[in-house]
C-alpha cells in the first residue's frame, strides 16, 4: 500500500486530478474502504490544496464507515471536482443507531463545488426490508453530502441517493451557516431525507426527485429557492418549508406529488407541502415564513380509501417553554387537484394541518405530545388561487375542498378562481383579518347520504368578516337546496337582500354574510 500512495502522490503533482484507482480502489464490490481512506489523505495533503479534481472511475466500490466518521473533508479549497461517471459508493455496513450517520463527502469555506455521476447506495443486506413495519427505516445511515460553512458555488448534478439518511444536508440545526449559490438537478430513493437546508443555503436553483422520502425537500432558515420537486410516494412530508430561530423567505416551490396504494408510502403520515413555523425547547427566539410561492399538481394513481393524504398545509409547534412560533405572511398558493382521496384524520386536501377537531367557538384544537403542542399560528396574508379541486371517491366525512377556521388572521385570506366538486370551507372566528372570495364555482356535487351547504351553518355561524363576489353552485347541495351559507337561527333579511346580480358582501356594521350575485336557488335561510 505504501508503494501505491507513493507513486499515487508522484502521479498526482504532475497533473490535476486523482483517481481512487491509483489507491487500489478496485470497484467490484469488494471492500475499497482502505484504499478511499489513502485516496483522501493524498488529496487533503497540504501540497495538493487548491484546483484539483476526484475521479471515481465506473464500480461498484464498497465502503465502512464509522459514527460521526468523514471520509472526505475538504476545508479551505478554492475549487473542488469530484467526477464519478457513473460510480456507485455501497454503504456495506451498519454501526448506525437512530439519528446516527457518517459522512462521505464534508465541505467547509470551499469555493466552485462540482459534484457530479456519483450514486450513493447500501448493500441489499443493510437495506431495511419493510418501511411499514419499520417507518424508521432510514433514519440512519451515510449522510451523503454536508457542507456545512462558508461554502460558495456548488454544483451538483447527475447524483443519486438510495436507503441513506440524508442526500445533501446543508448546515447544522443549531446556528446559522454560510452555502450560497447552490445548484441541484438530482435525486434521491428511500432516504429519510433528500435536501434539508439547515438555516443555511441561500440563492438556490433545485430540481429534485425523492421517491419513498420521509422528506423530501425539508427547509427552514434560508432565503431564494426556486425549486421543482416530483414527490413520488412521500411518506411523510413532500415538501416542508419551516422556521426555527432564523426567517425563511422567498421560496418558489413548483411540486408534482405521486400518489398510489404503497403501504410504505401511506401508513406513516400525509405526503403534503407543509408550512410549519416551530420552536423547540431552549430556543429564545423564533423565525417566520414569508414570500412563500406553490405551486401544485396532483397525479394519483390509487384506489383504496386509506392514508392521510392532504396536498398542502400549515401549522405551527411550540417546544415545552419554548417562545410562541413565527408568523406566515405573503403565502401564494397555486393546485391542480384533479383527483383526492380522503382519510378520516384529513377532511380535505387543503386546510390546517393536524387538527384533532374544533372547539365550540369554531376555534382549531391541536394535539399535545411529549415535548410540547401543535397549534394556529399567526397568519397575516395569504392567497390561494387558480385552485381545481376534484374527487370521485372518499370517504363520508371528507365533504370539504378546503378548511380552514381562522383564529389568528392578522391581514387577508383570499380564495380567488376556484373551481371544484367539493365545497371551500373558510370562517373567520378571531378579532381581526378578513375572508375574500372571488369567482368561486362550486358544481356538481356528488354523493347522496352526506351532502353538506357549500358553507354549512354550524361551520360559519360564528365566522365575520367576509366579502365574496361571484359565486356559482351548479348544482344545489342542501335539502331545502339552493344557499351558500346558513346559520343557526333564523336571518330573513339576508334572503329579502339576495338577488340575481351583484355579490355577496359583509355588512361590516353587524359582521354578518349578506347575499348578492349568488347564482342557485335562494330560499329563507335558517
Amino acid at each position: 500500500m505504501a508503494d501505491t500512495i507513493a507513486r499515487a502522490m508522484a502521479h498526482a503533482a504532475k497533473m490535476d486530478q486523482l483517481s481512487v484507482r491509483d489507491f487500489g480502489a478496485k470497484g467490484n464490490g469488494t471492500n475499497d474502504t482502505e484504499a478511499f481512506k489513502a485516496c483522501a489523505a493524498a488529496l487533503m495533503s497540504s501540497e495538493h490544496k487548491g484546483k484539483k479534481r476526484l475521479y471515481i472511475p465506473p464500480g461498484d466500490y464498497a465502503l465502512e464507515l464509522a459514527v460521526n466518521e468523514v471520509l472526505f473533508d475538504f476545508n479551505g479549497w478554492s475549487t473542488v471536482e469530484i467526477i464519478g461517471d457513473g460510480a456507485s459508493l455501497v454503504r456495506n455496513n451498519n454501526p448506525f443507531s437512530l439519528r446516527q450517520a457518517a459522512y462521505v463527502f464534508k465541505f467547509t469555506n470551499c469555493k466552485n463545488v462540482t459534484i457530479k455521476g456519483i450514486t450513493f447506495k447500501t448493500a441489499a443486506n443493510f437495506v431495511t426490508p419493510n418501511l411499514v413495519d419499520n417507518p424508521s427505516g432510514t433514519d440512519y445511515g451515510w449522510t451523503c453530502l454536508h457542507f456545512f460553512d462558508g461554502n460558495e458555488n456548488i454544483r451538483i448534478e447527475q447524483v443519486h441517493a438510495e436507503n441513506n439518511f440524508h442526500f445533501a444536508l446543508f448546515g447544522d440545526k443549531t446556528n446559522w451557516r454560510s452555502n450560497r449559490g447552490i445548484y441541484i438537478d438530482a435525486s434521491a430513493y428511500r432516504c429519510e431525507y433528500g435536501l434539508n437546508f439547515a438555516n443555511s443555503g441561500d440563492d438556490a436553483v433545485i430540481k429534485f426527485r425523492g421517491e419513498l422520502c420521509h422528506r423530501a425537500y425539508f427547509v427552514y432558515g434560508v432565503r431564494n429557492h426556486a425549486v421543482e420537486l416530483a414527490a413520488v410516494r412521500p411518506r411523510t412530508s413532500s415538501a416542508l418549508i419551516s422556521a426555527y430561530d432564523y426567517d425563511t423567505v422567498n421560496i418558489n416551490l413548483r411540486a408534482t406529488l405521486y400518489f398510489d396504494d404503497t403501504a410504505e408510502s401511506w401508513n406513516r403520515s400525509n405526503g403534503s407541502v407543509e408550512l410549519m413555523p416551530q420552536t423547540e425547547t431552549g430556543q429564545t427566539k423564533a423565525g417566520n415564513i414569508k414570500r412563500i410561492t406553490v405551486d401544485l399538481m396532483l397525479i394519483d394513481t390509487g384506489t383504496i380509501l386509506t392514508g392521510y393524504r392532504p396536498i398542502f398545509n400549515y401549522y405551527a409547534f411550540q417546544g415545552t417553554g419554548a417562545p410562541d412560533p413565527g408568523y406566515l405572511d405573503e403565502i401564494t398558493v397555486r393546485a391542480d387537484i384533479r383527483k383526492w382521496r380522503g382519510h378520516t384524520l384529513c377532511r380535505s386536501p387543503i386546510g390546517l394541518g393536524e387538527i384533532s377537531g374544533y372547539d365550540t367557538n369554531g376555534v382549531a384544537q391541536y394535539p399535545t405530545i411529549s415535548d410540547g403542542v401543535y397549534l394556529e399560528p399567526v397568519l397575516h396574508n395569504m392567497t390561494l388561487e387558480n385552485i381545481v379541486i376534484h374527487s370521485d371517491k372518499l370517504h363520508a366525512n371528507q365533504q370539504h375542498s378546503l378548511e380552514f377556521s381562522f383564529s389568528k388572521l392578522h391581514g387577508t385570506f383570499t380564495l380567488r378562481n376556484f373551481d371544484g366538486n367539493m365545497s371551500p370551507s373558510v370562517r373567520n372566528v378571531g378579532t381581526t383579518g378578513r375572508v375574500v372570495f372571488e369567482n368561486i364555482n362550486v358544481n356538481a356535487r356528488f354523493g347522496k347520504s352526506w351532502q353538506q351547504p357549500s358553507l354549512n351553518r354550524e361551520w360559519m355561524k360564528n365566522s365575520r368578516n367576509h366579502v365574496v363576489r361571484n359565486v356559482i353552485e351548479e348544482v344545489p347541495s342542501v335539502i331545502p337546496a339552493g344557499n351558500l351559507v346558513r346559520y343557526s337561527q333564523q336571518v330573513t333579511e339576508f334572503s329579502e337582500s339576495a338577488a340575481s346580480n351583484g355579490s355577496l358582501f359583509v355588512d361590516t356594521a353587524d359582521g354578518k354574510l349578506k347575499y348578492k350575485n349568488y347564482s342557485g336557488v335562494v330560499t329563507t335561510l335558517t
